[in-house]
């Protein structure tokens, strides 16, 4: 079989691949500058030069309408980029940029851990509305009854959903 034969094909389509190529180099390049033991806003402040340097529009500490959230930052009116300092990322930060995905209507939010010994930036897609349920409700997945996850819920209740 020759290399033209091994392409995978697959109905799954990446948000703005180029873009956010961009936004995790320019991550990279302030993770490589500072190591893990920065603050916060000591990456925010690079970063936003980096961001800056590639020419791309943004928007730092952007509003979201009147609710008091603020993500860190806006890029091109495309992608939220959320940053942490964090010795772990809970469900909790996930929850977050989910949150800050669904007021925006922003389909891509990039979360990164500029704490983690290597980076690993984590690509959070926004979840569509009619997907969304509560505490303790079950999401199908493809029809198959033997393959659901609890949306919304934590380790102690997907324990008890089991037992």
């Amino acid at each position: 079989m020759d290399a033209t034969n091994l392409q995978m094909t697959t109905n799954k389509k990446i948000l703005y691949p180029e873009l956010s190529f961009s936004i995790v180099g320019a991550c990279f390049d302030v993770h490589n500058e500072l190591g893990r033991f920065a603050r916060e806003k000591q990456y925010a402040d690079l970063l936003e030069e980096k961001i800056g340097d590639r020419g791309l529009k943004y928007e730092r500490e952007f509003r979201l309408g009147d609710s008091g959230n603020i993500v860190d930052f806006l890029v091109e009116e495309k992608i939220l980029l959320e940053l942490k300092t964090a010795r772990l990322l809970t469900r909790d930060y996930y929850r977050q940029i989910q949150n800050y995905l669904q007021q925006s209507r922003i389909d891509l939010g990039l979360l990164i851990n500029f704490s983690d010994t290597i980076l690993r930036p984590r690509r959070i897609l926004r979840i569509s509305p009619n997907k969304i349920q509560g505490p303790h409700q079950r999401i199908s997945t493809n029809g198959d009854s033997n393959s659901q996850s609890f949306a919304n819920s934590d380790n102690s209740q997907i324990r008890k959903s089991h037992e």
